[in-house]
This record gives structure tokens, C-alpha cells and sequence, in this order.
């Protein structure tokens, strides 16, 4: 498992009545904003060219999470407001981000702690937002720390984000196109001893940037299988 649609809801769909900061290493765009909260950390991201904000710890690793699953097109942080109704009242409603799919799907998520998101008012709630914004053709997610934290993919995260900004030759992009896209697949070590050189700190580059695959779902070694980016 290693894309988007591999991951869980947060929450399961029951009865209502059941019971940081981040080093900029990358250019800094428009930070995206649309709510009033304390921002808590920024994400530079590659993969859209903006800046994001995050609200809590937690949604600073769902970006970091999100940049690197290989599914994942493009995203966007508060990105629109929706209406809804609840208890006969307006109510209004903006995601913590909207994730664009390979594929064309749309998926609008909200990052919150499991205790929160499985409180009485809350799996009342969530139902009704799913209804709401599949109206308009896209999907409703909630994503909790059981999803952003789970290892060892958090552990992978973290560390494919390290070589985020690895400068790598194009022989060594075609050759390892080329190479995998006549064997593939290929282990890490074999990779890098084809490539030689820095080969395993531009194999982290290339699997961070989408180019090529892994199982992020597995320990990340030597051994691990990489293929090219299958989405």
C-alpha cells in the first residue's frame, strides 16, 4: 500500500446516537490561508509551488505525508468554503485541504486527533459534510493521527523528506527510466550500484518527487523493491 485511496477513513460511519515548524528549504510562495487560527508551521511544497500552513503538528505531518504519496496530483490547504445544514440552521464549512488524485478524483479532508473526531457531535457531523461535498462530484475524508502516524510509514516520510531538495543528474533520470522500465523493478542497493555515485541519495530524490516507487507502507532498506511511478 502506498497511495491515497490505500488509506482509511478516519472515523467509521456510525449512529449519532452511538457511542512544528518546518525549515524552509524550498522558495517560498503564497502562504494559503482562509481561517482565522494561529498558524502553527509552514510546508513548503515542491509537488503544488506554495507555501501551506498548518494549524496543529498533526497537519504538518498530513502535508508531509500527502507530498509524498504517489497517487497525490496536486493539494490545496482551506481551499474553499462549503454550505450545509445542520439542526435546520446555515452552516458553513472549509476542509484543511482538498487533494487532487491521479485519475481526476477530488477528496476534501479534515485533520483532527481521533478523540475529537470520535466525539458524539462529531460523527454527527461528518455524515452530513459527506453528503454536502458529494454533491459537488468530490469525495470527504476525515484523516486522524491512526492514519498520519502509523508506521513505518510516518518513519519513511519523514526521512524520504530529508532529500527533498537533491539536485539529480538527468543521466542518472533516464538511466534508471530506462532501466526500470525494462526490468520493472529493482531493489535499492541494485539501483544505486547501477548508478553509482550518490545513487541512493538520488533515488531518495527521485521516490520523493514521484518519479519512482516504493511501498511506503514497509520498512524502508536496501532491499526495498522501487519501481517507476505506477500513477
Amino acid at each position: 500500500m502506498s497511495g491515497f485511496n490505500d488509506r482509511g477513513n478516519g472515523w467509521k460511519e456510525k449512529s449519532p446516537g452511538r457511542v512544528k515548524r518546518h525549515d524552509r528549504d524550498a522558495a517560498v510562495y503564497n502562504v494559503d490561508v482562509n481561517r482565522s487560527e494561529q498558524i502553527e508551521g509552514i510546508y513548503p511544497s515542491y509537488l503544488t509551488g506554495r507555501t501551506h500552513p498548518a494549524h496543529s503538528d498533526l497537519e504538518l505531518q498530513w502535508l508531509e505525508l500527502v507530498e509524498v504519496l504517489p497517487d497525490v496530483k496536486g493539494y490545496a490547504s482551506q481551499p474553499k468554503t462549503f454550505e450545509f445544514e445542520l439542526e435546520g440552521k446555515r452552516r458553513l464549512y472549509t476542509p484543511d485541504t482538498r487533494i487532487d488524485l491521479a485519475g481526476g478524483k477530488t477528496v476534501f479532508t479534515e485533520v483532527k486527533p481521533l478523540e475529537i473526531a470520535e466525539r458524539q457531535e462529531m460523527l454527527a457531523l461528518w455524515p452530513v459534510l459527506k453528503r454536502a461535498i458529494g454533491a459537488t462530484g468530490a469525495d470527504f475524508k476525515v484523516v486522524t493521527e491512526e492514519i498520519i502516524r502509523a508506521e513505518p510509514c510516518r518513519e519513511n516520510v519523514t526521512f524520504l523528506n530529508l532529500y527533498r531538495t537533491v539536485d539529480i543528474p538527468d543521466p542518472v533520470y533516464f538511466e534508471l527510466q530506462a532501466l526500470l522500465a525494462d526490468t520493472g523493478a529493482a531493489t535499492i542497493a541494485e539501483l544505486a550500484d547501477f548508478v553509482g555515485g550518490e545513487g541512493r541519495v538520488w533515488i531518495y530524490g527521485l521516490i520523493f518527487h514521484h518519479v519512482l516507487q516504493i511501498d511506503l507502507d514497509a520498512p524502508l532498506t536496501d532491499a526495498s523493491l522501487v519501481q517507476l511511478n505506477l500513477y
